[in-house]
């Protein structure tokens, strides 16, 4: 379903004249579309960790605590708990707060410190700065690619009338009908509530969930791996 399938729906719903075109249109009726679908797939996008959306990253450590390939150009935000030294074969704690960075930064020097990140200025930073150059690091991901253009390519936003929304395009054109609806001063409070229900439905079933034993018995431990302490492993 592209952007102005998504967009007539939507208008159709409502109980307008669809527009027969989205992207570069003069009407009113399409420029208002466009700022719900706008809206819609942002707000969408960031009310969950969609499986669809999650990417693994993984780059060679340089010798510095800020990091030249740490982040993705399509990085949107981390996944919590994934941050891995591979090399090391360790979690890495954080990310760290400003205030946890500094005190980490302002300790004294061979004070022993569990390897940890923090992202701020645009890099992924560590802490320590490894020692030598080459240690693998590995975290997932939310991409901000969220749009997919007729030729494959992903996108931030919609830019063309047949660009696709990676999540589910019936629930975004639930979100552009009652966001479209509110910008013209139509009734939408029943739209909203149908459309936080199906939301809330989808959240609670994407990616699966654990098994649980009918017996109450407790399911097989996570892999575990051993945690060293101190300084990145020196290669």
């Amino acid at each position: 379903m592209s952007l102005a399938t998504v967009c007539r729906e939507a208008a159709a719903e409502a109980g307008v004249a669809p527009p027969a075109a989205v992207i570069g249109s003069a009407e009113t009726v399409a420029i208002r579309l466009l700022a719900a679908a706008r809206q819609e797939i942002f707000s969408m996008a960031e009310s969950a960790t969609w499986s669809v959306l999650v990417r693994e990253h993984r780059f060679a450590a340089a010798a510095s605590a800020a990091q030249p390939d740490g982040l993705p150009d399509d990085f949107a935000r981390i996944v919590d708990g994934t941050v891995w030294d591979r090399t090391g074969a360790r979690p890495l704690a954080g990310p760290l707060t400003a205030q946890q960075w500094q005190a980490a930064r302002a300790a004294r020097a061979g004070t022993a410190a569990r390897p940890a990140f923090r992202i701020f200025a645009g890099a992924f930073h560590l802490h320590p700065a490894p020692a030598r150059a080459g240690g693998e690091i590995a975290f997932e991901y939310v991409t901000n690619g969220i749009v997919a253009a007729a030729d494959g390519a992903r996108r931030r936003s919609w830019e063309a009338d047949d660009d696709s929304f990676l999540l589910s395009e019936d629930i975004a054109t639930m979100g552009v009908k009652w966001r479209f609806k509110k910008a013209v001063g139509l009734a939408y409070d029943d739209d909203l509530d149908e459309y936080l229900s199906v939301l809330a439905r989808a959240i609670a079933r994407d990616g699966g969930s654990p098994v649980l034993r009918a017996d109450g018995a407790a399911p097989p431990p996570p892999l575990a791996a051993a945690i060293p302490e101190g300084d990145f492993p020196e290669n």
